[in-house]
């Protein structure tokens, strides 16, 4: 079984038409975040901040992986506090960072 999540839904006229996979959009925003500090002029440890940014990116949205953000995402459930990702997304980021 193939399972989809996705980060984005755009709603045109009470249906859904344009979509944006999650694992797409975290790789996109970890290169961007790479990029900046690439392009930045960190003479100290820019190694460590390009490791930094490009985890970031990855690990920014990853409550977006739950049941409850997927079901608010396309209005299936709206299951209020649970659906919301960006604590859930900080803990991971600092737990992978540490681990």
């Amino acid at each position: 079984m193939n399972i989809q999540f996705w980060s984005h839904a755009e709603e045109i006229n009470g249906e859904i038409k344009g979509r944006k996979l999650l694992k797409d959009h975290l790789k996109e925003v970890s290169e961007r975040c790479f990029s900046y500090v690439e392009k930045g002029h960190f003479e100290e440890q820019k190694q460590l901040l390009l490791l930094l940014a490009r985890i970031i990116g990855l690990c920014h949205d990853f409550g977006k992986y739950t049941k409850f953000f997927q079901e608010r995402l396309f209005k299936i459930i709206e299951h209020g506090i649970k659906s919301d990702h960006g604590f859930l997304s900080a803990l991971f980021s600092v737990w992978y960072v540490f681990n």
